[in-house]
């Protein structure tokens, strides 16, 4: 007789345990897996650095894959969630501003900078459906970005702890710049904070100590990406937890203390460049375009310029006092010159979304101790998407990853809790 399958239960998995995990993973269904290996190879891009395997899109094979494979499997989806709506809205707000764009055809011919995202974020959502596979998935997303930040951290260690103009990178691909990796340390932080705070005392000593590393080598990448949007953004993450800390005071000198040791490693150079904020050519650049997106905003308020058409339109229009790229510097901008005021609120509405479904889980889980790690991963998430927010207001990354991967963690989790929910009053 074939011999019985020992499941593997969320409170196994909380601990940590490789060979639980591995044995929950070989488990569940082809989609998941495909899910799983997306994220790897898209934020890791091991085809990137061994090329020998770089002779298929693994990325699209997976991502496709995995929504394909949704549809084909038997197990029940969730309903669509206020996420789905808004992220639906957004791009038929995307769609139509391609049909009334200044040059539809450069539109159209751009169409999968953003639309790919949309078959990736609705094969995540319905593939990772139960809690387990959600710690899983972000599991493997903390290992991810763990890999670029001890990346990231050894190297500037190996130049002394000295300034660079380049900072550091992460990964091949989206993070493969400074101020890009940075942002993406923004939404890290908060997250890998919030996990390890919620589940550290169910783990062993080297389990704690190996996640303990991950923050520590996260803030010491920041500091060396010299990157200022990021350093404000990890900031601005910070202060929002505060918030929910039941000891205020004490919390607060600790965050105090820890800005002081951050800010006495950070080298003169990237000081200077604060002090210099609002003055300095990079500044003055940015606020010149920011300033002339704005404008053509109103010129454009309903579908904007139309998608993609920024570039050209801006190189026909303005002859700009500083020298510089183009690109408008800013993902909410960017939203309002390409697909007008309507894109804009199409996109500020699907971060409400997020915050609001976070909100319900707190409300669910506060007080619960059972529930502490939902609680806690609510409020990380919510830090993660401050700190996103305030690092993309200076960076032209609206159709990076960011966004859209973050909006299906959020979902996911959301979708997670509430069918445990449901299962337990049954």
């Amino acid at each position: 007789m074939p011999k019985e399958k020992h499941e593997v239960t969320f409170e196994q998995l909380k601990k940590l345990n490789i060979k639980d995990m591995v044995a929950f993973t070989k488990a569940q269904p082809l989609m998941f897996i495909f899910a799983c290996s997306f994220l790897f190879f898209e934020y890791v891009r091991p085809q990137q650095i061994y090329t020998y395997i770089a002779f298929f899109p693994w990325s699209a094979m997976f991502a496709y894959g995995t929504i394909l494979l949704t549809f084909v499997n038997s197990e029940k989806k969730h309903p669509l969630n206020l996420i789905d709506g808004y992220i639906i809205f957004f791009s038929i707000v995307v769609l139509l501003s391609m049909f009334f764009a200044i040059d539809s055809s450069l539109a159209f011919e751009k169409w999968d900078l953003y639309f790919a995202w949309i078959p990736i974020y609705f094969g995540i959502v319905r593939s990772v459906t139960t809690r387990e596979r959600f710690f899983i998935f972000l599991v493997l997303y903390f290992l991810c970005n763990f890999k670029m930040t001890q990346h990231g951290f050894i190297s500037w260690a190996s130049r002394g702890f000295a300034f660079t103009n380049w900072g550091v990178t992460g990964g091949p691909g989206w993070f493969h710049n400074s101020g890009e990796f940075g942002i993406q340390l923004t939404i890290f932080i908060p997250m890998i904070t919030a996990f390890i705070i919620a589940l550290r005392l169910d783990w062993g000593k080297w389990t704690r100590r190996f996640f303990y590393l991950m923050p520590f080598t996260a803030i010491g990448s920041v500091v060396a990406s010299s990157s200022r949007g990021a350093l404000v953004g990890v900031i601005a993450s910070a202060l929002w937890g505060l918030r929910i800390s039941k000891y205020f005071v004490r919390t607060l000198i600790g965050m105090c203390v820890l800005f002081a040791i951050v800010w006495s490693v950070i080298p003169e150079e990237s000081k200077s460049r604060f002090e210099s904020s609002g003055s300095d050519h990079t500044s003055q650049h940015r606020l010149e375009r920011w300033e002339d997106g704005f404008e053509t905003m109103k010129k454009y308020p309903i579908f904007g310029v139309g998608y993609k058409n920024w570039v050209p339109y801006y190189l026909q229009n303005y002859i700009p006092e500083w020298e510089g790229t183009p690109l408008v510097h800013n993902a909410f901008i960017e939203a309002g010159t390409e697909m007008g005021f309507t894109g804009l609120f199409a996109l500020i509405m699907i971060f409400f979304a997020m915050f609001r479904l976070n909100v319900r889980v707190r409300k669910l889980t506060k007080g619960d101790p059972d529930k502490r790690y939902e609680y806690m991963m609510s409020n990380g998430l919510d830090g993660a998407m401050i700190g996103l927010i305030v690092s993309a207001s200076f960076v032209t990354v609206l159709y990076y990853p960011y966004i859209w991967i973050h909006a299906a963690f959020v979902s996911c989790f959301y979708n997670t809790v509430m069918m445990n929910s449901e299962s337990a009053k049954k």
